[in-house]
């Protein structure tokens, strides 16, 4: 078949995919007992920080130095950065593929290989937006230069790239530019609640996610592989080459504003429940079998000024060998607004800390009088491109008096930091908060345990009795804070902020310590505890210990 992806041509070639794997022998092994499951190992916020100054070393920049202060090694000045569409974007069992995230401060990262020979772009993983985006060549002051781990897009340099004709428009209405020749294109424009807007027009190219971080895989005789130097180093197998490559519609940007400009990301990878949505579109061509994606954010046991969480993105499915805990299921209220959505039955506040949602008899657990109503109107998503959690302010003083219950102390609230003597290493004297959201409708009596009568980690029934099979949440200290200073200062990551009767946002500091689950086809988000360990998978564990 054709690699071309001009005009209405999307014939996939044999040429397809090969990923990063850590070691022939283990990676095959990983991906036989899995079903064909392909695993690849996770790494940290550091290290796309080296790979960036690296970069701006060979770019002939003078900051970029170990020792360097780069904006993006810092922590923002007023907290965490919020990420959120005004409108989700859609308003306007088979097999599987596990990719490395890269964590920042709240967002995580995956590499995507777009174009003909492929160009990387590192992208942030949003399930609250439907579109992925990044800029590229008429897109001037982007922040590639200054901010951004990779150089935009050269859409001239990739034999396969092609603007989707006005005809097939699926992002936003035909129009002109105004510049750069293209008067006839379908244009794009996504705004954001903390401000960021960004302006793109929608094209299509060649894709693959994951794969080695810092070579590209070259197509030769119609397939995808590395030199054979390059393939020892990595350890990458290209007998996995033809795998996960297929035809990609994006947002070829041209204008960035506010976050998007200044982060450490290239772009943005849309997850939400939309026909444009990365995942979807991976379906529509075969490459995955089932509607479901799983999200597993490494547990962070402390909190530090640099990030060292990493994780796994699973498309098609879940690994189950990622899990401490059985999956339990919450239903997904959100099936025609893009959104994932979820009820939370109550909160609770357990004195004694920790990090599973396990109960034990000797546990001091204290109940947030909330009116659900009040709580759930306007919907709460699950958004991993929102870094904090965000709740409505009508139940602020509810929190506050169960804290005060709880710990006989103040509850730190409003934005403002906080000192904690003993610094990071006195975090696990904070209480920890428990989320009930309500049980799925829909539980498969042999496939999910949570069907059964058990009372497993992660289900309500030691706190809530009469709603057993509801699912719970922990969030430890280290995840709902985090530090300002170098020193014991502190903010607050669980924020009431928002307008009553507007929802809120359970984020990525929520989902951390667990692989979290969308299974479209049964309307439902699943939790199960997790380490997220991709070296206990291939078994890179035991032979760092030897």
């Amino acid at each position: 078949g054709s690699t071309a992806l001009g005009g209405r041509s999307l014939r996939r070639t044999a040429a397809t995919v090969a990923i990063n794997i850590s070691g022939d022998t283990k990676t095959k092994a990983a991906a036989s007992q899995s079903n064909g499951l392909v695993t690849l190992p996770l790494l940290p916020h550091r290290a796309v920080l080296d790979r960036r100054r690296r970069e701006r070393r060979l770019m002939g920049y003078d900051d970029a130095g170990d020792d360097a202060e780069v904006h993006y090694d810092e922590v923002p000045s007023d907290g965490y950065p919020r990420r959120r569409l005004t409108e989700p974007a859609s308003k306007q069992g088979g097999r599987t593929e596990i990719m490395s995230l890269y964590q920042g401060f709240g967002t995580h990262y995956v590499d995507l290989w777009v174009g003909t020979p492929p160009q990387r772009q590192t992208v942030i993983v949003d399930t609250g937006s439907g579109v992925t985006a990044f800029p590229c060549s008429l897109c001037h002051d982007c922040g590639d230069e200054k901010y951004h781990t990779d150089p935009i897009f050269h859409e001239d340099q990739s034999k396969s790239f092609a603007p989707v004709t006005c005809d097939q428009c699926s992002l936003g209405p035909c129009g002109s530019l105004g510049h750069g020749g293209m008067d006839e294109v379908c244009l794009v424009t996504m705004r954001y609640e903390e401000g960021s807007t960004w302006k793109a027009f929608e094209a299509k190219d060649w894709c693959y996610p994951g794969g080695p971080h810092d070579t590209a895989l070259a197509e030769v005789d119609g397939k995808l592989e590395l030199a054979a130097e390059e393939a020892a180093a990595d350890g990458a197998d290209p007998e996995l080459a033809e795998t996960f490559r297929f035809p990609l519609k994006f947002g070829c940007q041209t204008m960035l504003t506010g976050l998007f400009k200044t982060q450490l990301a290239d772009g943005i990878m849309g997850m939400e429940n939309a026909p444009t949505a990365l995942w979807r579109q991976m379906l529509q061509s075969g490459v995955t079998k089932r509607k479901a994606f799983s999200l597993c954010y490494r547990r962070a046991n402390h909190a530090a000024k640099v990030g060292t969480e990493a994780g796994a993105l699973t498309l098609g499915g879940s690994d189950d060998r990622l899990h401490e805990t059985p999956m339990v299921w919450a239903e997904n209220y959100g099936r025609g607004n893009g959104w994932y959505t979820t009820l939370v039955e109550a909160v609770y506040i357990r004195g004694s800390g920790g990090l599973s949602a396990a109960i034990e008899e000797a546990d001091d657990i204290t109940k947030v009088d909330i009116d659900n109503d009040i709580l759930n109107s306007g919907g709460i998503i699950v958004d991993s491109g929102t870094t904090d959690t965000y709740l409505q302010r009508g139940v602020k003083s509810a929190f506050q008096a169960a804290w005060k219950e709880a710990t006989g102390q103040d509850m730190p609230v409003g934005g403002k930091a906080f000192h904690l003597d003993g610094g990071a290493g006195a975090l696990e004297n904070l209480p920890t908060f428990l989320f009930q959201l309500r049980v799925a409708s829909h539980l498969d009596p042999e496939l999910d345990i949570q069907a059964q009568d058990k009372a497993l980690p992660g289900m309500a029934a030691p706190v809530d009795p009469s709603n057993p099979k509801d699912v719970l949440v922990a969030v430890p200290p280290a995840h709902y804070v985090t530090p300002v200073s170098d020193d014991s200062d502190f903010k607050m990551r669980l924020h009431f902020s928002e307008a009553d009767g507007s929802g809120g946002v359970l984020g990525a500091n929520l989902m951390l310590g667990h692989d979290v689950t969308i299974d479209i086809d049964n309307n439902r988000i699943g939790f199960a505890e997790s380490n997220c360990d991709y070296d206990s998978l291939t078994g890179a564990d035991e032979e760092d210990q030897r």
